[in-house]
């Protein structure tokens, strides 16, 4: 009997942990032909045990239970998703009888152990390839150019967009960076795509006049809001990147999703820290009384560790209070705000509210004037820590999102964390494609590398990877040392 699907294919729960209800869509039949997705009686009952942060298995889960486009044989429960894909529920685990035509269905997993096990009984094995984007993405922030190019732009220091692309033979997109390598000096020169953008109600509509032009980098300070700072509470960039990534992204208002990579020792988290601090805090000019004020209100942080998301999930069992529980889990954010002038008062004091005793402590004793002229929200909270799994039907508005170790999340909860933005919020993504925790994600399958490929051309984006280690020589030697890499 001929079967009347294109393929049938058996996601394992990894891959719906890693991809949540979007799985449906990825692996739907194209054009006039229509695919069978199989799920076990065993299969659905991993996906209702995730956990608290790990939803997007449950989510799948919940998205099947809500079609009502449904029939029931003596094989399955035939969801009807779509004109080119089916979704069948076993009511066992005896993928061989239910498979129609008995045709062995596909296996799509990124389990080692799950693949050698299906492979051993004949099942034809793949990976989940809608959702591996090379690790190497988060290279294109900033590329190489050409010796043409860098002609034509001695020649005339703006040229088009279009003749940018011409030249060197490839697409480009807003807010990317070009360098070149001086070839009297061997200095790097710099080059920036960028254009005049159209808004309407702070959304992005269009972008005309999309130009390359040159960059003359001042890596000695920062203009921002008509301000010229040489400093960010004390912390001064240590190369041009660095200073690219403050100027052009962190600090940028027309950018609302800001991707700050690189690896250990590059200042990633220092840069945002202090910059997402500065852009909550209002702003007192010399000589007057009245402040300028914030264009944020507070910094909310998501992290996945141990505590907010790892192994553990929870903080309930843990002993103290609430701070102290999450301390130990922010000592880089604390680390880089002892290093910072922000270091004239507690780190602590960051989540604990102005005027009322809060989950995190008492109420906070410190003026929150930082160096005479930067003011700290006067009603709230200026730092906030959200646990991801309960970030569901949560708005964040004028709020600068923090992703820590974005690298460990998966793209679903990536996507389910940015979905959280609202209007006038800034998301700070920062992370490492070569540093995993999470044992679902790798170098080309993580929420860092989706969400770059997701977000890289969007006029709103920003994108950059910091390349060099400022620590140790040792330090900076470990980064070729591959035997803890997955």
């Amino acid at each position: 009997m001929t079967s009347p699907y294109h393929s049938i294919l058996t996601p394992l729960s990894d891959v719906y942990e890693l991809g949540g209800p979007e799985v449906f869509k990825h692996l739907q039949g194209k054009g006039n032909n229509k695919n069978l997705v199989l799920i076990t009686a065993e299969i659905a009952k991993q996906l209702n045990s995730s956990s608290s942060l790990m939803f997007g298995g449950k989510a799948a889960l919940s998205y099947l239970t809500e079609q009502i486009n449904t029939e029931v044989s003596k094989d399955y429960v035939l969801h009807h998703i779509s004109p080119n894909l089916d979704v069948g529920y076993c009511t066992d685990d005896s993928l061989d009888s239910h498979s129609p035509a008995n045709k062995k269905p596909t296996i799509i997993t990124t389990d080692d152990e799950q693949k050698l096990h299906y492979k051993s009984q004949g099942f034809p094995v793949e990976p989940p390839e809608f959702l591996l984007i090379d690790k190497s993405i988060v290279n294109e922030g900033m590329i190489f150019g050409n010796d043409p190019l860098l002609e034509q732009l001695y020649s005339k220091p703006v040229i088009t967009k279009e003749e940018a692309e011409n030249i060197l033979g490839r697409p480009l997109f807003l807010n990317q960076f070009v360098s070149f390598i001086n070839p009297k000096n061997k200095s790097h020169i710099y080059s920036r795509v960028t254009g005049d953008l159209q808004k309407h109600d702070s959304r992005i509509t269009a972008v005309k006049n999309s130009r390359l032009e040159l960059l003359t980098p001042n890596s000695k300070g920062y203009e921002y809001n008509g301000r010229f700072f040489n400093n960010i509470f004390g912390i001064k960039p240590l190369n041009t990147e660095q200073f690219l990534a403050v100027q052009y992204g962190l600090l940028n208002p027309d950018v609302e999703v800001s991707f700050i990579c690189g690896s250990q020792g590059s200042g990633k988290t220092i840069l945002a820290y202090t910059s997402a601090v500065s852009l909550i805090c209002d702003y007192i000019s010399k000589g007057s009384s009245n402040p300028s004020p914030a264009n944020f209100d507070q910094i909310v942080l998501f992290k996945p560790n141990d505590v907010m998301g790892g192994k553990k999930r929870e903080v309930g069992f843990l002993p103290g209070n609430l701070w102290e529980k999450l301390e130990e889990d922010l000592q880089p954010f604390e680390d880089a705000h002892n290093r910072s002038s922000l270091n004239t008062f507690n780190f602590s004091d960051m989540v604990l509210h102005p005027k009322r005793t809060n989950k995190y402590g008492p109420k906070r004793e410190f003026s929150g004037i930082i160096e005479g002229h930067w003011r700290l929200p006067i009603d709230r909270e200026a730092f906030r820590v959200l646990s991801s799994g309960k970030s569901r039907g949560v708005s964040l508005e004028r709020t600068i999102m923090v992703i820590d170790e974005s690298q460990n999340f998966t793209p679903y909860e990536m996507r389910t964390l940015l979905g959280r933005l609202g209007v006038g919020s800034k998301a700070i993504i920062l992370g490492d494609p070569d540093q995993f925790d999470n044992p679902l994600c790798s170098r080309d399958l993580n929420g860092l590398t989706a969400a770059v490929h997701h977000f890289m051309e969007k006029p709103y984006s920003f994108l950059i990877n910091l390349n060099r280690n400022f620590r140790s020589q040792a330090s900076n030697d470990t980064l070729t040392w591959t035997v803890f890499s997955q």
